[in-house]
């Protein structure tokens, strides 16, 4: 056996603004093929972009996980549009869904539970979902909060087929 087939497989992902792949689409070039790449949702994307950049990503090799920030979307059918357009373009399987920073809901979203609760996720074939851990607490929600949402969600994932995951401790470096 090779010293490379004794190797653990790392699981790492990176994350990735659609603004940095605008303004120089190198930077996929520094990222190992198959990576999950999570796409950050800053609220000023049409549902055809979001389509078009997930499709950048699959064409470089890696995987697509774009955020979905529930607080940002500005109706249901926005956030069916975006399904629409990320599947439809680049096959997207897996995201990111948050609630997002924002104080007040844009639309009827005001939690991720909101949107799972839309079944359009499923609808539109995405089983693989993380959403946010906080262990170190959060400035926009309760730690009582916290733990009931993750109580919930777990509970969502025992009876649907979502392959869910917690996805904590960005690195900004």
């Amino acid at each position: 056996m090779s010293s490379d087939q004794t190797r653990p497989t790392l699981a790492a992902s990176v994350e990735v603004t659609p603004k940095q792949i605008e303004k120089d689409p190198s930077v996929l070039d520094l990222i190992p093929p198959a990576t999950r790449t999570y796409l950050v949702d800053i609220g000023a994307m049409s549902a055809p972009a979001w389509g078009a950049v997930a499709k950048t990503l699959v064409r470089k090799g890696l995987e697509p996980v774009p955020h979905i920030a529930a607080r940002r979307l500005s109706s249901h059918a926005a956030l069916e549009e975006r399904l629409s357009a990320m599947v439809g373009e680049a096959g997207v399987r897996d995201v990111l869904l948050i609630a997002g920073g924002a104080g007040a809901p844009n639309g009827p979203f005001g939690s991720t539970v909101d949107v799972l609760e839309t079944g359009l996720l499923d609808r539109y074939g995405i089983r693989r979902i993380a959403v946010a851990g906080h262990p170190e607490g959060s400035p926009d929600i309760s730690d009582a909060a916290i733990a009931e949402a993750l109580a919930w969600k777990a509970a969502f994932a025992e009876r649907t087929d979502a392959d869910m995951r917690i996805t904590t401790q960005f690195g900004f470096d």
